[in-house]
């Protein structure tokens, strides 16, 4: 369903004269290393100089398929800024093929306008919710001077040369207002001869991606003044999309890998052509994702000198120096939205590389292949059996590269699970770069009792995030991997209780705690778990912690399942190396978790064991035992068990831990209470670790200390 434009949420007065800017793409061939002459030595431009009020002229742009239409342009004055470089030609355009589409759309800006064959410059600036046959035009010789200085800011006040007859209202000078809610501001303290112009948001066409998935990308690109728009058309314009059911990839071999080759040289056939179309007028794309979704802006090419194209009299993104995809576009047809009419269209094949993205305009290097992220995620759902490869190039932005992974995951997720509700995830996922001492790879499992296909998605982007966002050195991420298994089986177990199998212990022995699991509706298992004393462990009662090693699911704690990333830990590492390595290592969400301090006790006075309340020095529900007791009477499924064994330890700074894998999402927490003999008192020889009553046995010392 194509959006009205209602969506931006902008709260209009019926009699307010606004005039927006009409974000879509401008392009102008500046930056390069012979720049082209000034507008007033260079017969191809006509400079502001020899403008006059009544000239009339031409503009070219596409409002159907990728024909390039003509439609009518009349001078109306000369906007003088506050600086040299910020005036603005006010115009009025006709003819009937902007007639019929209602006048200036969102798409149109970049539109190229001629007089006397002499180009002017770039439609830029529309009326919102007045007279869409009126706008402003980005003059040329500001456009062509963007990219041979710095940036230079829009002037917050410019004036009319001449009054001008605007609706029911005589124009004398026009303030640029920072947002829509600074304009309201500005209204109200405005004269009558005052216009107000706002930004408006770029039409970004989205296609592929799940409702929701929609709305987040929507809400991340409104800050950059971008309009996300619901088209079709694919993304990809190489062959490189993915195949559904046998998650096997395109160009895998066989009947698969010649279509894809077949595909391939489709793809760069018609990569080539976008590129040889991008003309003055033609609609052009600046892409953010392409493959299997699409995120794509929409504008009008302006002008173009060899392989380099300048376009949109506005930034994207402002991002300066910039690395975005360029294509060609097909317009489908332009809606009449509340604020002002927009261009529906999808991409077409790659053309080149956005490789300036600055205040008044976008710059084009045609042919050039854009760096980019490739992201292949695989999902298989449990319960329906149905399993989806699904690929896209992404980006390579220091913002919005982590947003968009997210995104892409997320509409993954919902293509193949196609529900949102409980469930519970395997997660796998890798993520390569270029400068990494090795790639992040992870494995981890996912519960939510509200929307598992969102929480699953949080430690992928919060890796993507690790890497782009670290403090060590540059890295390019290279590719992103991940595979979701998802069913809607909750598979958590709760700590019911633990206990030490010897009541003393001595240092550098190994103590075994027995940990009693509950399965969610299922029968109650034993895991035992071993764990190094340090030989340097001063004698007395040592407390050890045993926990689930995730954290809670973001749902239960906000309410948040949208998605983005969850904040990264708090780390102490000092190298790139140390960053990965730690990352890797942290717990996972079905690990079981022993750990100590030695000499100290290991819970806080907040932490509370299972059935007990907040530790005071002891926990609750212990009487000097080593057996963490309940104070719940068991559960009918609990009178039968299985024990299964296994350790892995290790030692941090001051801390001691031990962690096991599980098939569980690990939920609660409790103590168990050892007392550490002293074994200078009692002598060597004397003092062997005593069994607790009804235990399986004694642990074997192991000669040293924590593994």
């Amino acid at each position: 369903m194509v959006q009205s434009g209602t969506h931006l949420g902008v709260r209009r007065v019926a009699k307010a004269l606004t005039i927006t800017v009409v974000l879509c793409f401008v392009m102008v061939a500046v930056g390069m290393v012979h720049a082209p002459a000034s507008a007033s030595q260079n017969q191809e431009f006509m400079p502001l100089s020899e403008l006059r009020p009544g000239m009339k002229g031409i503009g070219k742009t596409v409002l159907e398929g990728t024909r390039i239409d003509t439609f009518d342009v009349e001078i109306l004055g000369i906007l003088k800024g506050e600086s040299a470089t910020g005036d603005l030609v006010l115009v009025r355009v006709g003819g009937k093929p902007v007639e019929a589409a209602g006048g200036i759309a969102a798409g149109m800006s970049g539109s190229p306008v001629y007089v006397n064959g002499r180009l002017v410059g770039a439609i830029a600036f529309g009326y919102e919710s007045a007279d869409h046959f009126v706008g402003l035009v980005t003059p040329i010789e500001e456009m062509l001077k963007v990219f041979a200085s710095a940036k230079r800011p829009v002037p917050k006040v410019a004036y009319l040369s001449t009054p001008v007859q605007v609706g029911d209202r005589l124009a004398e000078k026009v303030v640029f207002a920072s947002s829509v809610d600074d304009a309201a501001r500005v209204r109200r303290e405005a004269s009558d001869g005052t216009l107000v112009m706002v930004p408006v948001a770029t039409p970004v066409m989205v296609s592929g991606a799940s409702m929701r998935a929609f709305d987040e990308l929507a809400r991340k690109l409104k800050a950059f003044g971008l309009m996300p728009v619901r088209s079709g058309g694919g993304g990809w314009g190489d062959g490189l999309g993915a195949t559904a059911g046998s998650g096997e990839p395109a160009g895998a071999g066989g009947a698969a890998g010649e279509a894809a080759t077949a595909a391939t040289a489709a793809g760069t056939a018609q990569d080539a052509q976008a590129g040889a179309d991008l003309q003055p007028g033609s609609c052009i794309g600046a892409q953010l994702v392409r493959g299997d979704v699409s995120v794509t802006a929409i504008g009008t090419v302006t002008y173009r000198q060899g392989n380099e194209v300048l376009a949109l009299g506005h930034p994207l993104l402002g991002r300066g120096n910039a690395s975005y995809f360029a294509t060609g576009a097909e317009v489908h047809l332009v809606v009449m939205g509340d604020v002002m009419p927009f261009k529906v269209a999808s991409p077409l094949g790659l053309a080149g590389t956005i490789v300036q993205d600055r205040t008044h305009g976008i710059l084009v290097d045609v042919g050039k292949k854009p760096p980019s992220i490739p992201v292949t995620v695989t999902v298989r759902d449990h319960d329906t059996g149905v399993t989806q490869m699904l690929r896209a190039d992404i980006v390579r932005d220091d913002v919005l590269s982590t947003d968009l992974v997210g995104v892409f995951a997320l509409s993954c997720l919902d293509a193949t699970v196609d529900r949102i509700g409980p469930g519970t995830s395997r997660v796998s996922f890798q993520v390569e770069g270029k400068g990494l001492p090795k790639p992040i790879v992870r494995d981890n499992m996912f519960y939510s009792g509200s929307d598992v296909s969102a929480e699953s998605i949080g430690e992928l982007c919060e890796a993507v995030a690790t890497v782009i966002e670290n403090e060590f050195a540059n890295v390019e991420v290279t590719a992103v991997k991940a595979e979701f298994d998802v069913e809607e089986a909750r598979r958590t177990a709760r700590i019911h209780s633990a206990e030490a199998t010897t009541k003393l212990v001595k240092p550098g022995e190994t103590l075994e705690v027995r940990v009693r699991l509950v399965p969610f509706r299922g029968i109650a298992e034993t895991k035992v778990i071993k764990i190094g004393i340090p030989a340097d462990t001063p004698p007395g009662t040592l407390y050890l912690t045993v926990r689930g090693g995730g954290v809670p699911p973001a749902d239960q704690e906000s309410g948040d399942t949208g998605p983005a990333p969850k904040p990264s830990q708090p780390t102490l590492a000092e190298s790139l190396e140390n960053l990965v390595n730690e990352f890797m290592s942290r717990e996972k969400n079905c690990d079981i978790v022993v750990e100590f301090y030695p000499g100290e006790a290991s819970f806080g006075e907040d932490a509370v064991p299972v059935g007990g309340q907040a530790a005071t020095g002891k926990p609750a529900g212990y009487s000097g035992s080593s057996r963490a007791v309940s104070e719940d009477p068991p559960r009918a499924e609990e009178k039968t068990q299985r024990t299964l064994t296994g350790a892995v330890g290790e030692k941090g700074p001051g801390l001691v831990k031990a962690t096991l894998t599980t098939g569980y999402v690990i939920e609660g927490e409790t103590t168990v209470e050892v007392e550490v003999e002293d074994t200078e008192a009692q002598g060597e020889g004397d003092g062997a670790a005593t069994p607790l009553e009804g235990s399986e046995g004694s642990a074997a010392p192991d000669g040293g200390g924590a593994p």
